[in-house]
């Protein structure tokens, strides 16, 4: 009688719902981060080291902010955990941009950006499609940019390019945009000008850009 009593409260007690995040931490250059520190404010705040740059969490449903650090560089992103079931979230180290406003206040709500499990058939045909179309309707839609424009852009180009190698070969487009105001319409053609030309390349982060020289 003792022991069904006490099975019987060891079945009444909820059992706490959690979620596996996991992903990669990348360095400057791209590359998995070695040895960096992934903490996460739980209840307890959790912290692991991603020794090859992988890293694993459980995480109960709920609003957080991650963090990867290493040698003085640094993320933060703020997720959202729906339900219970695993995540994939890869986090990129970058130097302090801290005065870029709004940069760090974007929440990434995980539910959208990875879609459930069994959904990974549809997702894997529309990786294979999708990019097709986008070739081939970029060959046949591609815009044609004017000479005299080209030849106005060519002094803009050289100054963003000096811009990104000031900020040790990596910052934002929006710092970009802020240091030499020009308007945002013509520093997305700068910037797919010079990922056109292989001397950069864009990652998106929230809700702007991270440039990177190649």
């Amino acid at each position: 009688m003792k022991y069904l009593s006490l099975l019987a409260v060891l079945l009444l007690i909820p059992v706490a719902q959690a979620a596996i995040l996991h992903g990669t931490v990348y360095d400057l250059s791209l590359e998995p981060a070695q040895k960096a520190i992934v903490s996460v404010d739980t209840i307890p705040k959790q912290q692991v080291a991603a020794i090859d740059g992988s890293y694993t969490l459980n995480i109960p449903k709920g609003d957080y902010t991650i963090q990867a650090t290493q040698n003085g560089y640094s993320t933060t992103e703020k997720i959202t955990i729906v339900d219970e079931r695993e995540y994939t979230l890869d986090l990129f180290l970058f130097v302090d941009l801290s005065d870029d406003e709004g940069l760090t206040d974007d929440v990434i709500d995980i539910d959208e950006e990875y879609p459930y499990e069994d959904n990974k058939n549809y997702m894997w045909f529309s990786l294979l499609i999708i990019p097709i179309l986008i070739v081939i309707a970029y060959i046949k839609f591609k815009p044609k940019i004017p000479p005299e424009v080209k030849e106005a852009l060519t002094d803009d180009l050289e100054k963003v390019i000096t811009i990104i190698k000031k900020h040790g070969g990596r910052t934002t487009q929006k710092a970009i945009r802020k240091e030499l105001g020009l308007s945002e319409a013509k520093i997305s053609l700068i910037i797919a000008d010079l990922e056109n030309q292989g001397k950069i390349r864009k990652f998106k982060k929230g809700r702007t850009n991270i440039i990177v020289m190649a």
